[in-house]
């Protein structure tokens, strides 16, 4: 789930140059995600789609929009390219967290009513738990075979969505569960809270970056698929092990898009959730659920073909359309084997 900027201040803008600057920022994801490498400059034209499929209202002028927000000391400007300032950056990386957790709690909250989304979600998982992307029951055993918890231990899961897994968690180990994150989606949540006849699970609309709300500390912390929009997981990484008692651990589900394909390059690849757990000097272990992660979004593709007229019978094409189009964007990663997705493990003393 996403976790937008919440202290980034917003200069006054016009909505042209947002989306200019959420165009540029989704562009250095997408970079970022596929190199590793850091931010380049890029011309108009490369943020044009882009820009034109985030934002409602598509813009042509994007030279014009480029060079206001260069008068504004947030893009520097050479030679018809164009580079995001460090205050430039923060302030698109939250523009477009804003943005894309806006959609996606429209979208989100929508499934939760859908039926067809419920039948998509066991066909595609093994049983509804409204996931919103590769966790299937089999990864999700998996993690629970890995923390061994029980009713003597309390477990944190960070960017919970809308909380069925983590009441899930609570209902077959009996640990106490607490899940956060800042989704509308929250009222689903309200609902649902303390019904699973344990009177374990509690749930807090909270920064995963700002945890002092719970007032907690933690024998595991979860993250399962939260932490793609996070820019800096290094700092975050290390603010959860304060949230650890001693002989606690952290389970990450995460996945990536790299370079080289598995055929060329064999075994586990770089990614950045093992690099931040080595700039922190962490000890892990990491299972690889690559192989899994594309067959989930092959089922995806076949089950969404086959549901496409019942979501579109109930009124709801707009979740078709929203997850075939991430199929489909995800769909020529899988086929040039550049997927990656791992389980990632760590105990502290």
């Amino acid at each position: 789930m996403i976790e937008p900027s919440a202290e980034t201040r917003v200069p006054d803008l016009s909505d042209s140059e947002q989306q200019a600057l959420i165009a540029y920022s989704t562009w250095e994801w997408i970079h970022y995600q596929r190199t590793s490498s850091r931010p380049r400059p890029i011309a108009p034209g490369q943020l044009r789609g882009l820009g034109n499929q985030l934002c409602p209202e598509p813009e042509d002028n994007w030279e014009v929009y480029l060079e206001q927000l260069a008068a504004k000391n947030l893009v520097e400007s050479e030679s018809g390219t164009y580079l995001l300032t460090p205050a430039g950056r923060s302030i698109a990386l939250s523009l477009r967290n804003r943005l894309i957790g806006n959609m996606y709690d429209h979208v989100l909250l929508r499934c939760l009513e859908s039926p067809t989304y419920e039948r998509f979600c066991r066909a595609v998982f093994g049983r509804c738990l409204y996931q919103f992307d590769l966790l299937d029951m089999g990864q999700l055993s998996r993690l629970l075979g890995v923390l061994q918890l029980d009713s003597t231990k309390s477990l944190l899961d960070l960017g919970c969505g809308p909380g069925l897994i983590t009441q899930y968690i609570g209902e077959v180990t009996g640990a106490d569960v607490t899940g956060v994150d800042l989704a509308a989606s929250l009222v689903h949540r309200e609902r649902c809270q303390g019904k699973t006849g344990l009177g374990r699970v509690t749930f807090y609309a909270t920064d995963m970056r700002r945890l002092e709300c719970t007032g907690r500390w933690f024998d595991a912390i979860i993250a399962i698929d939260s932490l793609y929009y996070l820019e800096d997981l290094t700092t975050p990484l290390a603010q959860w092990l304060d949230r650890l008692r001693p002989g606690g651990q952290i389970a990450i589900f995460h996945s990536d898009v790299v370079a080289e394909s598995r055929s060329r390059a064999p075994g586990f690849a770089k990614t950045r959730i093992a690099q931040a757990l080595r700039e922190l000097d962490l000890p892990y272990r990491r299972w690889d659920f690559s192989a899994a992660g594309d067959r989930i979004w092959r089922t995806k593709q076949r089950v969404l073909e086959d549901l496409a007229g019942e979501f579109e019978t109930e009124g709801n094409r707009e979740i078709y359309e929203r997850l075939a189009s991430e199929v489909e964007a995800a769909m020529q990663w899988v086929e040039a084997g550049q997927t990656r997705r791992y389980l990632y493990h760590v105990r502290v003393a």
